[in-house]
């Protein structure tokens, strides 16, 4: 019987599959801290407290799972069309493209109050600590009447080839009412550009069974 050429070579190779599942694992780590307001919202800085108010609400939580929950309620207070919000500086690569997602309840707003159009804006700068803006800004908008319940929004965005820092802030805007309207904002997620790990994981199944299959022959 001729003698199999894989036997020997599958339980190697896939150990080195494997292994490199656990950088790509690593390599899709959430760039933003604190991103789910479990405890509070430490790390989200709010530039403009005359214009805006942000607090912990444990009233709202976009995953409801069991122990501490809760959300990142943003209240404007000032007639305008985009009130600045909460935000935090990460450090990214150059000319990388990333997934940006968060989680927003938009409760129906007071009487007279127009509905705001809350969103998460990733604005690049050149240096490491957001303080050189490159003028590359890209958003990602909840729309329309929906109200009253968790809306899950994604976007991508490349970054500038210049690029050293994205500024990711939390908007409420639209609003021309001067009471305050309240959005929420919950599970965040920017993370690190990297092999897909589906992919990765996957691409190993299908070779363990190939050297299943071989181990027969």
């Amino acid at each position: 019987m001729r003698s199999n050429p894989f036997r020997g070579f599958c339980l190697p190779v896939l150990f080195l599959v494997l292994f490199a599942v656990g950088p790509v694992a690593h390599a899709a780590t959430n760039l933003l801290s604190n991103p789910d307001f479990e405890l509070d919202t430490t790390g989200w800085a709010d530039p403009f407290p005359d214009s805006t108010v942000i607090s912990h609400d444990t009233s709202h939580d976009h995953d409801e799972a069991p122990g501490v929950v809760g959300s990142l309620k943003l209240e404007v207070s000032i007639d305008n069309n985009a009130a600045d919000g909460p935000g935090q500086c990460v450090v990214v690569s150059p000319s990388e493209t990333y997934l940006a997602a968060g989680a927003i309840f938009r409760p129906t707003q007071p009487a007279g109050a127009d509905t705001p159009f809350p969103y998460i804006q990733v604005a690049y700068h050149s240096d490491a600590t957001c303080t050189s803006h490159t003028g590359a800004t890209v958003e990602g908008y909840l729309l329309g009447d929906l109200v009253d319940d968790w809306y899950e929004i994604e976007f991508e965005t490349t970054s500038v080839p210049e690029a050293g820092s994205a500024y990711v802030r939390l908007f409420s805007g639209g609003t021309s009412d001067p009471t305050f309207t309240t959005v929420y904002f919950d599970n965040l997620y920017l993370p690190e550009p990297g092999t897909n790990l589906l992919a990765t994981a996957a691409g190993a199944v299908l070779f363990v069974l190939g050297c299943l299959k071989n181990r027969k022959n």
